[in-house]
């Protein structure tokens, strides 16, 4: 699987690389077709900056509370006292919660990304190599 991706700080879809992200933006930039590099790159500012995103990583501990917390919500509501608190989970049930959100994480493909810190600063120069 990719590690990293690549896209602007409001792109909807990354790209592979960051050239194929300052070509978007170039070609997302023209309003008239055929029009030439330099009429497009004079509308914008330059350096474009390009973020570095990778695949959102899932805690554990999280998935765990998660699950337990709607399984015993929904075991509280069909078969729970109405009159009772919230059913409190044991360290029983945390452990083998922990153990099955293991499992489930190790073969789920996460496909959220994040940035991660690291931004690439594209100058007109660079771009127009492309």
């Amino acid at each position: 699987m990719k590690e990293y991706f690549y896209g602007l700080i409001d792109s909807e879809q990354l790209e592979d690389t960051v050239d194929d992200v300052i070509e978007k933006f170039i070609d997302d930039n023209c309003e008239v077709v055929g029009e030439g590099f330099d009429a497009i790159a004079d509308r914008i500012i330059w350096p474009v900056k390009v973020l570095e995103y990778r695949h959102t990583t899932i805690s554990a501990s999280v998935v765990a509370s998660q699950v337990l917390d709607y399984i015993l919500d929904k075991l509280d509501e069909d078969y729970g006292n109405m009159d009772a608190d919230p059913t409190i989970p044991s360290s029983t049930m945390k452990a083998a919660a922990k153990i099955f959100a293991e499992a489930v994480i190790e073969d789920y493909q996460v496909w959220v990304c994040e940035p991660t810190g690291k931004i690439i600063e594209y100058t007109r120069e660079e771009a127009g190599k492309l």
